[in-house]
């Protein structure tokens, strides 16, 4: 939800026996089985208003897929722009340059839902349609296609506001 690895905000798979079904749709089960469990964490988290995709596609490494992905979902600025319905291509451009991956910022594309942000460029119509969107919609997908490989990660996050540092600010243990 916020980049901290807590255990309230998690969940865990226990098998307590022999597999007697097809392994394949077993595994879908449990992947879609995590993925609804991981949206309501997030839609459930600490004064959290949006929940936020973040899709990296086209990368050379799965890896640099999951890092740009990882950095952009919980980078504080990307975040709060979101709380304030803010399109803020920069913002998800920088983070996604902020990691020991090298990215070309004249190929890749930034997505908000199917909004064209920027392609090497920025596309201030697009960022109004955008605002539009992010006022709108409860889950806020951010796709950036990197548009140099075959590789993707999906990260799952919330944006930031008032309630969620008046709750974590007045929290004692």
């Amino acid at each position: 939800m916020d980049g901290c690895e807590s255990t309230n905000d998690s969940f865990g798979l226990v098998s307590l026996g022999e597999l007697k079904a097809d392994p394949v749709e077993v595994e879908e089960g449990v992947f879609e089985v995590s993925q609804t469990l991981a949206k309501k964490i997030i839609e459930d988290g600490e004064g959290a208003t949006r929940v936020i995709k973040v899709t990296v596609k086209g990368a050379t490494l799965e890896m640099k897929a999951r890092e740009i992905a990882r950095t952009i979902a919980n980078s504080l600025l990307v975040k709060t722009a979101i709380y304030g319905r803010d399109p803020n291509w920069g913002r998800i451009a920088a983070a996604a340059g902020s990691t020991e991956f090298p990215v070309d910022p004249f190929s890749m594309r930034i997505y908000m839902g199917n909004h064209l942000l920027y392609d090497g460029r920025p596309h201030p119509r697009a960022e109004k349609l955008a605002k539009k969107y992010l006022e709108e919609e409860k889950e806020v997908e951010i796709t950036v296609d990197l548009r140099e490989g075959r590789n993707s990660w999906t990260y799952y996050s919330s944006d930031l506001g008032y309630e969620y540092i008046k709750l974590n600010a007045e929290y004692h243990t």
